[in-house]
């Protein structure tokens, strides 16, 4: 169970991390100054890497998730 917790909670840190870029792009949508449009590109990157890691933790987690299922059941 304690597997399940650290999953968990590493989403909602995921969770947290995506929420707080996704703020900043609404900052950054109106400028138009070249700090602005490079803090944007790398917001966009780095949510994109986020995101990424996301999709792989869930998959892990399913993964881990089942085979914990059909390990008790045996």
């Amino acid at each position: 169970m304690n597997s399940f917790k650290k999953i968990e909670e590493a989403e909602k840190t995921l969770n947290e991390k995506l929420l707080k870029i996704i703020i900043g792009f609404a900052f950054l949508a109106d400028s138009k100054d070249d700090i602005s449009n490079f803090l944007r590109n790398h917001a966009i990157q780095m949510y994109n890497h986020l995101l990424e890691q996301y999709k792989k933790m869930k998959e892990y987690y399913i993964s881990f998730k089942t085979r914990h299922k059909e390990y008790t059941k045996k």
